[in-house]
């Protein structure tokens, strides 16, 4: 079958520009594997243990030095508290004065103490039990029950059957919410610092709601319809009705994933919930791979989706399981300009587990890998480890990975940062040198068959030489097979840019273009 094209010239920038990992240090624990890593201003917290059951507690500096060790007492479960860098460390004997708490800047810790919530509660599965606001905030059924630092009880919140044990909280207020999975009348909680609420909203929740210092976001699964309400009162200020399936990502921006088994869309919102965007994100070319394998919707699935963004654009990562090629596993990387249009998909990593924005570079890990890709989703280098990244903890020029093998620091040297000329993608190849033009330059995209307005909406985009989205009017043609692109309001300033045509753009019959585009020119 002929292959369709784009008729406009097709360039790439050879570019230098390599970002690499260097390793700065690791620990191994003495004592067992290494668990969870929790990290403070002048620390990495790292507790040691065998099959779950904390053994010892190492504090590092931010060198890989050991700064202090503790030896833990009994059986217990360590909780984070984040803002006052300090341990609750709880008993699962539940037996008078086998709690107690350690300061996680000295390593010393409290006299004992017996932490006063209900003895039936499961301490083993540290889900339901979060430290917040000076309190052990710990969740059985349809109660929270907050705790001192002196152990005695702070108060007892009782929601409708069973409350999802997970909590958010911000100047002295929390968020609660009861589990739609168990409640008949579920709802959202906004309570104060004392445990009494401020207010309540009818809602269907399996997780907990976003938040910001105005609003605060929910989307009710099983009704697929958004809700944005003031924080202050709970108020709603926004209902958005959509399709089956919501969940919320992240808040700066407001990013919200609809899925459902094979589908997945994403949507940047307002504050109020309004749509600024949507994209369609089944993994890059994923379409191709099922086809030529003869495969049916029921065999595979859309599973481990997790959301990254910077100013000037959005990652995307998720994972397909196919069950009828040995378990089989792919994973696509989705790079978004700040609008929504594509820049480029990358489908050479395994599971995608965790991702990151280090110095202009994109780090992604998962099952044995750590690997780092410049701007233009080239993979550039990779760090093999022995099991799975278990954390990917960001830094400032670098990331602390966790495997139950042990911690590494791994730095992004300073001539690994983006250059100017590595904002484009890796995959197509040069044709003709960059353009040079005036301001007010009128360009047209010709195509060798029709394609569609939306998806030369979602497929072109014109970039600065920061890899940031211009604003700029396109217009398709009657019979669709041309796209007029004007300049900006007030025309392009003096710089480099360039039209990026995504190889997602297709034909009416499906054909997707060969591969991606970009023609490069220079404002004068």
């Amino acid at each position: 079958m002929k292959k369709w094209v784009v008729v406009f010239s097709v360039w790439i920038i050879l570019s230098g520009f390599e970002p690499s990992f260097m390793e700065e240090w690791d620990y191994s624990c003495e004592s067992g594997t290494s668990g969870e890593v929790f990290t403070t201003e002048d620390n990495h917290i790292v507790v040691c243990g065998t099959y779950g059951v904390p053994e010892e507690v190492v504090a590092l500096t931010k060198k890989g030095e050991v700064e202090w060790t503790h030896d833990v007492k009994g059986v217990v479960q360590p909780v984070f508290e984040e803002e006052a860098e300090r341990l609750w460390m709880v008993s699962e004997a539940r037996e008078d004065g086998f709690d107690y708490i350690l300061d996680v800047g000295t390593g010393e810790r409290s006299a004992p103490l017996t932490f006063d919530f209900p003895d039936d509660i499961a301490i083993s599965e540290r889900t339901f039990m979060k430290a917040a606001n000076g309190h052990l905030h710990v969740f059985g059924g349809a109660e929270w029950h907050a705790v001192e630092q002196n152990g005695e009880k702070a108060f007892t919140f009782t929601g409708n059957d069973q409350l999802i044990p997970e909590l958010s909280w911000n100047d002295g207020s929390y968020f609660v919410a009861d589990d739609v999975s168990f409640s008949d009348d579920p709802y959202v909680y906004k309570v104060d610092e004392n445990g009494e609420p401020i207010w309540r909203k009818s809602a269907a929740l399996e997780e907990l709601p976003l938040f910001s210092e105005d609003f605060v976001w929910f989307t009710e699964p099983y009704k697929g319809i958004f809700h944005a309400l003031k924080q202050e009162n709970g108020r709603t200020v926004s209902e958005q009705e959509g399709d089956f399936y919501h969940r919320l990502l992240m808040t700066d921006p407001l990013l919200m994933e609809e899925y459902l088994f094979s589908k997945s869309n994403l949507y940047q919102l307002s504050s109020r919930g309004d749509v600024e965007w949507k994209t369609e994100l089944e993994p890059y070319r994923l379409e191709e791979y099922i086809t030529e394998n003869e495969m049916t919707g029921d065999q595979w699935l859309l599973q481990g989706r997790n959301a990254s963004s910077s100013d000037s654009y959005r990652l995307f990562s998720q994972n397909v399981y196919f069950f009828n090629e040995q378990n089989k596993e792919i994973a696509s990387l989705t790079k978004l300009y700040e609008d929504g249009s594509f820049a480029w998909s990358n489908r050479e990593l395994p599971t995608i587990h965790h991702t990151a924005i280090v110095e202009g570079s994109i780090i992604a890990a998962g099952e044995g890998y750590v690997a780092v890709l410049n701007q233009g989703g080239k993979i550039t280098d990779r760090y093999e480890v022995d099991e799975e990244v278990t954390q990917l903890v960001e830094e400032d020029d670098g990331v602390l990975t966790v495997t139950s093998e042990g911690v590494a620091r791994l730095t992004i040297p300073e001539n690994g940062a983006a250059k100017i000329d590595d904002f484009l993608p890796t995959s197509a190849t040069q044709e003709k040198e960059s353009a040079s033009v005036t301001g007010s330059k009128v360009w047209h995209v010709e195509f060798n068959t029709e394609i569609s307005e939306d998806g030369a909406s979602k497929n072109i985009a014109v970039v600065n030489e920061s890899g940031a989205v211009v604003e700029v009017y396109k217009k398709l043609s009657e019979d669709g097979e041309k796209i007029r692109i004007d300049p900006p309001a007030g025309g392009y300033e003096e710089g480099v840019y360039a039209i990026t045509v995504h190889d997602r753009i297709s034909s009416p019959y499906g054909k997707l273009l060969k591969e991606e585009t970009y023609q490069k020119f220079k404002v004068r």
